[in-house]
């Protein structure tokens, strides 16, 4: 309030204080205002300057407090950001700092036959071409493979909870249904039936029953699983890549192709973060190590 009074006398001169009083908290006592500012008003405005500087003062160490916040700074005096990450004991806290640097976010869920969300497997404005008894049979073959990689991960999901399962099993549901999108527009045969969830060839049957009893060991387990069906998955659409010269299919298969490879550098992190790994089966190791470390590098750019 003395401030208040201070910077009152300075700035809006005598005249309005010719009347004014002030009045103690304690007794009677009262003194006039205004003989009171005039012989003491080099005080008030001393005494308000200092608490002006001191006001400043406490506002920038607040600023610089703010500045030290942990990860900010650059001495390295404060915990890094990361070191949280490196800390952690437990691997759901892992997961959730480490979410984003799976692509764990690949997918979206919509309903059947209308490409399942996704504009990057929309070839709907790419030519009808004539297809071969291969490409169709290669067609076939492909939807049956992404319905495979979806049943398989959203069971290990069930089990395990792991959050790579279950957003890249939403993104195995968008590429069975551009796969699907494919059966439509050319009038083929499904060859999976969504509502039984079930495959015409027994190999694609007897496929999941083994890559689902060999995830339901354990956790890593179920990675090493899903890690082979991307393993599959990759060199499949790299041999029907070579079957096909029609500008849809290539389309497709290149898009989803991409996504296989950061499918399964996703879990092969997974693995390494359980100090395991997983041995291809498919594609060779070299190949495997250059895709792991090529999706790696593209995600952290």
């Amino acid at each position: 309030m003395g401030l208040f009074y201070a910077f009152y006398w300075c700035f809006f001169g005598k005249s309005v204080l010719n009347t004014s009083t002030l009045y103690c908290s304690r007794g009677r006592y009262k003194m006039d205002l205004q003989n009171y500012a005039e012989e003491n008003s080099l005080k008030i405005l001393g005494i308000s300057g200092a608490l002006l500087v001191a006001a400043v003062a406490v506002t920038g160490s607040g600023f610089l407090m703010d500045e030290k916040a942990p990860g900010n700074d650059m001495d390295g005096d404060e915990r890094p950001m990361n070191q949280g990450m490196e800390e952690a004991d437990d691997m759901e806290d892992i997961e959730k700092m480490e979410e984003t640097d799976d692509m764990e976010e690949a997918g979206e869920r919509s309903e059947p036959g209308d490409m399942h969300g996704s504009d990057r497997y929309d070839v709907s404005d790419l030519p009808k071409e004539e297809l071969s008894d291969q490409e169709v049979e290669d067609i076939r073959f492909m939807r049956q493979e992404e319905a495979l990689a979806y049943d398989v991960y959203g069971t290990f999901y069930d089990e395990y909870g792991v959050k790579a399962f279950t957003n890249i099993e939403s993104s195995e549901e968008t590429h069975t249904g551009a796969i699907e999108g494919l059966v439509l527009k050319y009038d083929l045969d499904d060859p999976y039936n969504e509502s039984t969830d079930s495959f015409d060839s027994q190999e694609f049957s007897d496929l999941r029953e083994k890559l689902v009893d060999r995830g339901m060991e354990s956790e890593v387990e179920a990675l090493k699983a899903a890690a082979e069906v991307e393993d599959r998955n990759i060199a499949h659409l790299r041999e029907k890549l070579e079957n096909t010269d029609n500008q849809d299919t290539q389309e497709v298969y290149s898009t989803l192709l991409g996504d296989a490879k950061r499918h399964l550098t996703a879990f092969d992190r997974q693995l390494d973060r359980r100090d395991a790994s997983y041995e291809p089966s498919f594609i060779s190791k070299s190949d495997y190590e250059e895709i792991t470390a090529d999706t790696n590098r593209g995600q952290r750019r």
